[in-house]
């Protein structure tokens, strides 16, 4: 008999192990969800000015793909951890509609885990809510880096259908990015909580802590009937509830500092923010409007006694003139830091900036040297390149006044003297007026 013929009698007569212990066609066994694997808990909240306001912020908070978004979906999660294999146990969704017939309501929606086992079934009724919104929109704190790359991962793994909502094309507003963008090294951090504080002047009592989230889930699932791990699970899901219903109002904040920003840098930040969600033209169409009437106060408040305004106001002036140049109008970054010059009038990125400016740009090398030689940090090659330009320019007109022409070696001559050259050596010696300084910073532009 063969090897074959034997293995399949021993098969048959159930001798064979792994072969005998299941009957024919049976699928292997499966983890069986409990009939409360998961809550949908629904709500509303009446906001009657959210709507109509949030028509017009999100096109231009998030540019013009918002255009004709008719509802907007706010979404959070809380989930077991940081890491790859993390999943949500709360999902959030709030829906406000931005468009049409405008409702007075936001309606709320959380897909709550009881148990592990739930996810496929939590994770099929999401999609499938967000599927049934063609034309709408997503809003997150910090969702475009965590939470839809965590949802897109755990839809992989489910085998689950991603809605179009959840594509990397669809409308998404990141309310972190434009607070980042806009409130950078303004507060202590940027997280919601604390954005919460200092713009819409509203603290939590008695929210759960973040970094305390990831263990309430694993607690709850061992011990569900204990009244302490559910009270912990209920603390989770107020704390995503808040998370959602912050949104629309954070974004109505931004957007009003948009539209009239606070101080010079932030206009400058807003510029920035506009020329890149709905290009160029609106950057500098902000820049002309809210940056432009202000330049003639800049100097008095670069003067003003609080050093870490006028340090932002340096910043602002150097990033500015980078973004005029780019924006077609050069001449308010030149404005620019000539006040901030007015407060730090030997700062070497502040002279390198404007005499750069005076030289290519308005051909003043007279006003270029002297923007140069004021430097805490000299640049020697601006400094010989300036006094060859200006040693040409004066012997140019000598001979003119003159009435006679000058030779090749008369004209070699004259433009040594300018750049006090020895004639032995090709290369200008450094210029005796140039303090010895420390060090040019590594990184710095070259002259």
């Amino acid at each position: 008999m063969s090897l074959l013929r034997r293995l399949e009698r021993m098969a048959a007569q159930g001798s064979l192990p792994g072969l005998g212990d299941a009957p024919t066609g049976a699928a292997p066994p499966t983890e069986v969800a409990p009939a409360s694997a998961y809550e949908l808990r629904r709500g509303t909240v009446a906001s009657a000015e959210w709507g109509p306001q949030l028509c017009a912020a999100l096109v231009e908070a998030g540019g013009p793909d918002f255009a004709g978004v008719r509802e907007l979906w706010c979404i959070d999660t809380e989930t077991t951890g940081l890491g790859g294999s993390t999943h949500p146990f709360v999902t959030g969704l709030a829906r406000v509609q931005v468009g049409g017939c405008v409702d007075a309501q936001v309606e709320l929606e959380q897909y709550c885990l009881t148990h592990a086992a739930g996810e496929l079934a939590a994770m099929r009724a999401l999609f499938e809510r967000l599927g049934d919104s063609p034309a709408g929109a997503l809003l997150s704190f910090n969702g475009r880096s965590f939470d839809l790359p965590l949802l897109r991962r755990r839809a992989l793994r489910l085998g689950l259908r991603l809605p179009p909502l959840l594509a990397d094309d669809a409308p998404h507003l990141d309310a972190l990015a434009l607070s980042r963008r806009l409130y950078a090294g303004a507060f202590d951090d940027c997280r919601l909580q604390t954005l919460e504080a200092e713009l819409l002047g509203q603290r939590r009592r008695g929210d759960i802590p973040s970094w305390q989230i990831p263990a309430v889930f694993e607690a709850f699932v061992a011990a569900p009937q204990s009244p302490d791990a559910r009270a912990r699970y209920e603390r989770v899901v107020h704390h995503n509830r808040l998370d959602l219903l912050s949104l629309p109002a954070l974004v109505l904040r931004l957007v009003r500092e948009l539209r009239a920003p606070s101080s010079l840098p932030r206009a400058l930040r807003c510029a920035l923010h506009l020329a890149r969600v709905s290009g160029d033209a609106a950057g500098l169409e902000h820049l002309r409007v809210h940056l432009a009437p202000r330049l003639e106060g800049l100097a008095e408040e670069l003067t003003t006694p609080a050093f870490k305004d006028a340090l932002a106001l340096r910043r602002a002036a150097l990033e500015g003139a980078r973004w005029s140049r780019r924006l077609g109008c050069p001449e308010l970054g030149e404005g620019w830091l000539r006040a901030a010059r007015a407060r730090f009038p030997d700062d070497p990125d502040l002279c390198e900036a404007l005499a750069k400016a005076l030289e290519h740009r308005l051909r003043d090398p007279a006003q270029a040297l002297l923007v140069a030689r004021a430097s805490a940090q000299p640049c020697s090659r601006r400094i010989a390149r300036l006094q060859a330009k200006l040693g040409q320019a004066t012997a140019g007109r000598a001979d003119f006044a003159g009435g006679r022409g000058a030779s090749s070696s008369e004209r070699k001559g004259s433009s040594a003297a300018a750049l006090d050259v020895d004639h032995g050596s090709s290369r200008p010696a450094p210029p005796s007026f140039a303090p010895a300084g420390p060090p040019r910073p590594e990184g710095r532009a070259p002259c």
